[in-house]
């Protein structure tokens, strides 16, 4: 679609600090077309059972909701 913004995935790591955690977020903008919504929540997902990651995050503007999961305690909070 050419007025969609597609989404953003960020693949990030911190540097010092304990354990250097890895974290993987998306973003899904207000003006995301329905596939690359569909297609956004979906790479949340599958980045949730990487073990390389401390922490996956989704960020959805559309639906106005936030998503963290820790994948060492294997929980998720929504705001």
């Amino acid at each position: 679609m050419p007025d969609c913004l597609g989404y953003k995935t960020i693949d990030s790591h911190a540097h010092g600090g304990v354990g250097n955690p890895r974290i993987f977020g998306v973003s899904i903008p207000i003006y995301a077309c329905e596939k690359c919504q569909a297609e956004a929540r979906e790479e949340y997902k599958k980045k949730l059972i990487h073990p390389e990651y401390d922490y996956v995050y989704l960020q959805d503007k559309k639906q106005d909701e936030y998503r963290a999961y820790n994948t060492r305690t294997k929980r998720e909070t929504v705001y």
